[in-house]
């Protein structure tokens, strides 16, 4: 049975248990580790709590669990970006500076400037197969994983290996028989 109409002292009524020790302030800190590529356990150590109540956080706290998940997520597309750059090959500009003399900074000579020059040179970075494989083996599983599932069958569709199992036989036994008579 409640309480009677009125009755107020379920307000008044504190929580029991203890504080949570979960912070808004975590949910930025697990989308940079995430950024960086740290696993739930790692963030979890570095937070300083257990997995087990890492993993309760991500169920009871949903701007934590969208900050986790965002991180992982810009963190696994920046990968999958580089990983096909390098299975298709890029070129970039590589930037050096030679120098090419001195020259007097004040006109009576006393302070010395080195000049230099700058060299843009374009740099090819040639296809990774194994990165192409990789990717192929990933994206497209059915046409590229090592295991190649091959299926024999008769004229009637019906499986050939009891057939090959008994010539088999069949054929040890006649070698059997030779050897004897020899």
């Amino acid at each position: 049975m409640g309480a009677p109409k009125g009755n107020t002292f379920h307000k008044k009524r504190k929580t029991v248990g203890r504080k949570t020790l979960y912070k808004p302030e975590y949910d930025i800190q697990v989308y940079n580790m995430a950024l960086l590529g740290l696993t739930d356990a790692e963030m979890a150590e570095t937070i300083g709590v257990s997995v087990t109540l890492f993993n309760k956080w991500k169920k009871n706290h949903k701007a934590f669990m969208l900050s986790l998940k965002r991180g992982k997520m810009i963190a696994d597309g920046q990968v999958a970006n580089n990983l096909f750059k390098r299975a298709i090959g890029y070129s970039y500009d590589e930037v050096q500076f030679e120098k090419v003399g001195t020259a007097d900074n004040l006109e009576g000579g006393e302070i010395k400037t080195d000049i230099y020059k700058k060299k843009v040179t374009v740099k090819e970075v040639v296809p990774d197969v194994t990165a192409q494989i990789f990717w192929l083996k990933n994206r497209q599983p059915h046409l590229w994983r090592e295991k190649q599932l091959t299926e024999i069958t008769g004229k009637d569709g019906k499986d050939l290996i009891p057939s090959i199992v008994i010539e088999l036989i069949d054929s040890s036994d006649k070698v059997d028989h030779e050897d004897a008579g020899c």
